[in-house]
C-alpha cells in the first residue's frame, strides 16, 4: 500500500509540473533533430504509440497478477515508477523545448495560475488516464523523459522478467 500511494503521489507531481512546464514552453519553432528531419513525418504516430503502450501495460498487468509472488512484484514496479515519475518532473521543470510539432495546439492557461486552477488542470488530466489517445495534445513541454517511452519499457521488462 505504501508503494502504491508512492506512485501516486509521485503520478500527481508530474502532472502539477507539467502544467507548470506547459506556461513557460516558449512559441518558436522546433528544434533541428539529426534523424527526424529526415523522416517521413506521420500524424497518426502519436496514436499508434499510446495504444501500443496500452498493450504493454494491459499484457504486463496480467502477467503480474497470474504470477505465484504478485505482490511483491506490484510493490517493486509500483516503487520504480514512482522514482522515474519523481525524475520526470524534476527534468520537465529544468529543461523546457519548443514543441515538435507545429500542429500541436498546446493552450496555456489565460490568468494567474493559482492552486484552484492547478487542481482543476490535475482533476482534467487524471480523469483521461494521463494520455490523449492522439486525438488532442492538451499539454506540451515534457519532451525530455518520455512517459510513453518510461511506459512501454516498464511493461517490457515485466512481461521479459516475471517468467
Amino acid at each position: 500500500m505504501l508503494a502504491a500511494l508512492f506512485l501516486a503521489s509521485s503520478m500527481i507531481t508530474t502532472t502539477i509540473a507539467l502544467i507548470i512546464t506547459n506556461q513557460r514552453v516558449p512559441e518558436v519553432p522546433p528544434l533541428p533533430d539529426l534523424v527526424l528531419d529526415y523522416v517521413e513525418y506521420l500524424e497518426v504516430g502519436l496514436k499508434i504509440s499510446e495504444r501500443i503502450m496500452i498493450i504493454a501495460i494491459l499484457l504486463a498487468l496480467i502477467i503480474i497478477f497470474a504470477h505465484t509472488h504478485r505482490m511483491i512484484i506490484l510493490r517493486r514496479v509500483f516503487f520504480l515508477m514512482g522514482l522515474m515519475y519523481y525524475y520526470r518532473a524534476i527534468t520537465m521543470q529544468l529543461t523546457v523545448l519548443p514543441k515538435p510539432d507545429t500542429n500541436w495546439d498546446c493552450p496555456k492557461y489565460n490568468g494567474t495560475l493559482d492552486a484552484r486552477a492547478v487542481f482543476d488542470k490535475v482533476l482534467e488530466i487524471t480523469t483521461g488516464g494521463g494520455i490523449s489517445l492522439g486525438e488532442q495534445q492538451p499539454f506540451c513541454g515534457d519532451y525530455i523523459f518520455s512517459g510513453h517511452t518510461m511506459m512501454l519499457v516498464t511493461g517490457y521488462l515485466v512481461v521479459r522478467d516475471c517468467e
